[in-house]
C-alpha cells in the first residue's frame, strides 16, 4: 500500500510541475509545422546573389588557395559575391574564413558596419525583379541574440544586424568574417517563433547562449516528462476495469474531468510515450550517438591525401574565369564552386542551388566521366574497411530525405562500408562532393528522433496533407489530454492553499 501511495504521489506531483509544458509542447509544435526557425535557406541565398560579372574578374582562385592550410579538408571553395562585388571564399574544416576581392586582389578583411549595410542593400535588391529599392538601416554588431543562436553561424561571428523598412519588416544578418548575408528574418517568423520555436525548445538567448547548462536543462526535462507519462499509464492500467466494472458499467472509478484524463490519458499514452522519448533522444544525450571516427579526416582522406595547396584549380587564372563567364553570360551565373576528390578538382557553376553545370577544362562533365574518380577517392575513405555495396538515389528515402525545406541535392551515390560502425556516405553524383555520413547510430537516431518525434516516414512527408492531419490529430488530442492535467492540478493546489 505504502509503494502504491507512493507512486499515486510521484504521479501527482510530477503532473502539477508538468502540466503547463505538456500542453506547450504539442500546441508549439504545431506551430513548428508551418513556421520554423529563422535561417537562410539556400534558395533564399541565391536569390540575394547578383549574377557574376565577367569584366570585374582581374584576379585568379591561385592566390587565396596558396594561404590554405596544407592539410585541411575544404567545405568551401567558390567565387561568389560580396556586396556586388566578386570574391573568392575559401574555409576548411575547423579554421576561419580566407577571401579574396576577384576584382582588386584585396584580401577580405572583418566587414564594418558601412560594409554590412552596403551587403544588405545589395541582398534585398538583387531578390526583386523590379529593382525596387528600401530604407536599410544599421542595427549593431552582436555575438549573438535570439535569431542567431544556431552553431552553423559560429564560424560567422561576431555578425552585423541590419534592418530592412520592407514589407515583411525583415532583419538581415551579415557574417564579419565573409561580409555575406547569413541569415534573415522577417516580422512573421519573429513572431510566429515566438508561438513556435523559441517555446518549444525553451529557447531563450540568454539560456541558450549556455549551451550545456540548456542541453541539460532539456534532457533532464524529458526524462521528468517520460517518468510523469510512465507512471500515469501504470496507475490508468491499475485502475482500469474491463471487467467487473465500477458501478456497474464504468470502466473508471472517477468521475468529471478526473474521469477524462484517466480515459484520455490511456487513449494518448502511445503517442505521449514516443513524444517524450524522442524529444529526449533529439538531445543526443550523455554523446550517445557520437561517432568514433573523424569526419574532417575521411573528409580529407576523400578529397586528397596531400598539401592542398599544390593542387592547381580547373580555371586558376582570371583570363580563364573571364571567358568561362563569357561563354555562359546569358545563363546568369551566379556561384562557381570548385570540388575536390582523388586529388582532382572540377568547377560547378550555379545559376542556382539545383541548376548548374559541371566542367573540367572546357569540357561539361558527365556522371559516367565522374564515376571512375569518384570511385577512387571512395577508396580512400576508410582505407582500412570494405565497400559492402553501392546505391543510385534517384529519388529521396528514409535515410536522405528532404523536408521542412532543407536543401538536399540529387542524384546521389550511397556507399555503405562494412567498418565496425556500418558507416553509409552521401556523395553527390554529380559534382562528386562528399555530403555527408551516417553511422549505425546516426541511423538509429534517425528513427527514435525524427521518426518518432516528427513523424517523418516516407509514407507520410511525400503523401501530404495526410501528414498534417496526422500529426494535427495527434497535437491537439495530446493538448486537450494535458488541459485536464492542468485543471486537476489547478484544483489541487487551490484545495490545499
Amino acid at each position: 500500500m505504502k509503494l502504491k501511495r507512493g507512486l499515486f504521489l510521484f504521479h501527482r506531483w510530477l503532473g502539477i510541475g508538468m502540466c503547463l509544458l505538456f500542453i506547450m509542447w504539442p500546441l508549439t509544435g504545431m506551430v513548428m509545422m508551418y513556421v520554423g526557425f529563422p535561417e537562410l535557406t539556400e534558395k533564399e541565398r541565391h536569390a540575394g546573389l547578383p549574377a557574376l560579372d565577367a569584366g570585374q574578374i582581374r584576379e585568379g582562385p591561385s592566390k587565396l588557395l596558396q594561404r590554405a592550410l596544407p592539410e585541411a579538408p575544404v567545405t568551401q571553395f567558390s567565387l561568389s559575391s560580396v556586396s556586388s562585388r566578386p570574391a573568392y571564399l575559401l574555409k576548411q574544416a575547423g579554421h576561419p574564413w580566407l577571401g579574396l576581392y576577384a576584382d582588386t586582389g584585396e584580401w577580405l578583411e572583418k566587414s564594418t558596419a558601412e560594409d554590412a549595410t552596403s551587403a544588405a542593400r545589395a541582398f534585398f535588391q538583387a531578390q526583386q525583379p523590379g529593382g525596387e529599392s528600401t530604407e536599410v538601416l544599421y542595427r549593431d554588431m552582436l555575438e549573438m541574440d535570439q535569431w542567431t543562436v544556431s552553431s552553423a553561424l559560429n564560424s560567422h561571428r561576431p555578425l552585423h544586424k541590419v534592418a530592412l523598412h520592407d514589407a515583411a519588416a525583415t532583419w538581415l544578418y551579415v557574417s564579419s568574417s565573409t561580409g555575406q548575408v547569413v541569415r534573415d528574418v522577417t516580422r512573421n517568423e519573429r513572431v510566429w517563433n515566438w508561438l513556435g520555436a523559441n517555446l518549444h525548445w525553451i529557447y531563450p538567448v540568454q539560456l541558450r547562449k549556455h549551451r550545456t547548462v540548456w542541453a541539460n536543462l532539456l534532457i533532464v526535462l524529458s526524462l521528468v516528462g517520460l517518468a510523469s507519462v510512465l507512471s500515469g499509464i501504470i496507475i490508468g492500467l491499475m485502475r482500469l476495469r474491463v471487467q467487473r466494472r465500477y458501478r456497474g458499467k464504468d470502466v473508471s472509478p472517477y468521475e468529471g474531468v478526473m474521469k477524462l484524463h484517466h480515459i484520455a490519458g490511456l487513449a494518448c499514452a502511445f503517442f505521449l510515450t514516443t513524444f517524450m522519448f524522442s524529444g529526449f533522444m533529439s538531445m543526443t544525450p550523455w554523446g550517445l550517438f557520437d561517432a568514433k571516427t573523424s569526419f574532417t579526416q575521411q573528409l580529407w582522406r576523400y578529397q586528397q591525401p596531400g598539401d592542398i595547396r599544390s593542387l592547381e584549380p580547373v580555371y586558376s587564372t582570371a583570363e580563364e574565369i573571364r571567358q568561362l563567364l563569357q561563354q555562359h553570360q546569358t545563363d546568369d551565373i551566379k556561384e562557381l564552386n570548385w570540388h575536390w576528390f582523388a586529388g582532382h578538382s572540377l568547377l560547378a557553376l550555379h545559376h542556382s542551388p539545383d541548376v548548374f553545370q559541371s566542367l573540367r577544362g572546357k569540357n561539361p562533365l558527365t556522371e559516367a566521366d565522374l564515376a571512375p574518380q569518384i570511385k577512387t577517392a571512395i577508396s580512400h575513405l576508410l582505407p582500412d574497411s570494405e565497400v559492402s555495396s553501392t546505391e543510385y538515389l534517384e529519388n529521396y528515402d528514409g535515410y536522405y530525405y528532404s523536408h521542412h525545406e532543407r536543401f538536399r541535392p540529387l542524384p546521389v551515390i550511397r556507399v555503405k562500408f562494412s567498418d565496425p560502425e556500418s558507416t553509409w556516405f552521401h556523395i553527390h553524383a554529380q559534382t562528386g562532393q562528399l555530403l555527408g555520413r551516417l553511422t549505425f547510430k546516426n541511423r538509429v537516431q534517425r528513427w527514435l528522433f525524427n521518426g518518432l518525434h516528427t513523424l517523418d516516414f516516407s509514407a507520410l512527408i511525400y503523401r501530404r496533407p495526410l501528414w498534417d492531419i496526422l500529426l494535427i490529430l495527434l497535437c491537439s488530442a495530446a493538448a486537450l489530454f494535458s488541459l485536464t492535467a492542468i485543471t486537476i492540478a489547478w484544483r489541487h493546489l487551490r484545495t490545499d492553499t
